[in-house]
């Protein structure tokens, strides 16, 4: 049977689902695993915002795109899936109101989000100082309350390996820009490796999709870099059906 996922980008920038897309497509050419799972691809429609900026555009993208997954006839209805990532790294409200209403129902597909499986993951590293690159600055305090609150382990916090955020200066819709690309490499050189001391950042934007490979190859892969949609869709097979990933 074909595992079912569907990949939401909760704001309605198409180009930022194309690129999601152009990421996973990329990751399931290296492996066998293309037969054996169908990604389906939402955007949010107009009304939601371009990019999600802070926590009032992520309630508004929210309230936006629920109804729509909740739609027994809507194509994206929840219920056909087995398993679907929010496309968006933060506390992301749209994966609460998703998992609420699968508990109501008494539904079993599997819901998460970037942040929560990208920590979870970082969670299971041993002895590895690691911190987070993310976009504009209103977002270091989010994510690191997010990260500090809800999602850090015991050995996280009494190794000391968890750093912080930190930002690129950048909006959202700017990230993949190859003009910016040597001011993402400089801020990730200067503060997440030099100052924090990091020997692995997440790349904490569904903006950065296309960015491992480059960030990989200008830190002559002594940075270990996480994308969070790769990570994201592993877990999230692995939580579906155990023992598989790629």
């Amino acid at each position: 049977m074909c595992i079912r996922i569907l990949l939401v980008n909760p704001n309605s920038s198409q180009s930022m689902t194309e690129n999601m897309k152009i990421n996973v497509e990329s990751i399931f050419s290296r492996t066998s695993m293309a037969d054996e799972v169908n990604v389906s691809y939402f955007t949010a429609p107009p009304e939601a915002p371009r990019q999600i900026e802070n926590n009032e555009t992520s309630i508004k993208s929210t309230k936006v795109c629920f109804p729509i997954l909740n739609d027994s006839t809507s194509e994206f209805y929840y219920q056909r899936y087995d398993g679907i990532l929010v496309g968006c790294f933060s506390d992301h409200p749209l994966v609460t109101a998703l998992s609420n209403q699968n508990k109501i129902d008494n539904h079993q597909t599997i819901i998460c989000g970037l942040l929560d499986t990208s920590i979870n993951y970082c969670n299971m590293l041993n002895k590895k100082p690691f911190s987070i690159i993310t976009s504009n600055e209103e977002w270091v305090s989010i994510l690191n309350k997010s990260v500090e609150d809800k999602l850090l382990n015991i050995n996280r916090v009494e190794n000391n390996l968890w750093r912080g955020t930190v930002s690129t200066n950048l909006q959202v819709l700017d990230l993949d820009n190859p003009e910016n690309l040597e001011q993402i490499i400089s801020r990730i050189k200067n503060e997440n490796v030099e100052k924090l001391g990091s020997d692995i950042v997440i790349l904490g934007c569904a903006g950065f999709s296309c960015l491992k490979n480059p960030l990989t190859a200008a830190f002559n892969h002594e940075v270990t870099f996480i994308e969070p949609i790769y990570v994201g869709l592993n877990l999230l097979l692995q939580m579906i059906q155990p023992g598989v990933s790629f």
